[in-house]
């Protein structure tokens, strides 16, 4: 009889440990499975990192260029903008002289017109003399 308990006990411990194995391999199967999850994620993200860390250096060198272009196009801006101003006042320089040589024209023509005018008053009283003459010449003759 005791036989038998033992032999019972023992098949029950038999039972435990084959029922605590199947829990440890069930156990290590999820733990694999998450491990391997686990790295495949890990993984991913290894991959992510990486092409992000690629597409930073890209968008860097965009960056960089883009700088070195509007630097570029600041410089070219700044050039013409001095080209402008040296064209406009060259504009303005030359209205400058256009107008000196019509006011020099003007004052030119006024001069001759004021001229004329005295010529033409000097004459008048030339004449006027001569007519004054000719009348008392004309009185004496009478």
């Amino acid at each position: 009889s005791r036989n038998l308990i033992l032999e019972k006990q023992n098949l029950e411990l038999n039972m435990k440990v084959k029922k605590v194995s199947k829990t440890l391999v069930d156990y290590r199967n999820k733990m694999d499975e998450a491990a391997g999850l686990f790295e495949r994620k890990l993984t991913s993200l290894l991959n992510t990192i990486t092409k992000l860390e690629s597409d930073n250096k890209e968008k860097t060198k965009q960056l960089e260029e883009l700088g070195k272009v509007r630097e570029s196009n600041t410089i070219i801006k700044k050039g013409l903008e001095t080209k402008n101003q040296q064209d406009v006042q060259e504009e303005v320089d030359g209205e400058d002289d256009e107008e000196q040589v019509e006011e020099q024209q003007e004052e030119q023509q006024e001069e001759q017109e004021a001229e004329e005018e005295q010529e033409q008053q000097l004459e008048g009283a030339e004449g006027e003399e001569e007519d004054e003459e000719d009348e008392e010449e004309e009185e004496e003759e009478e």
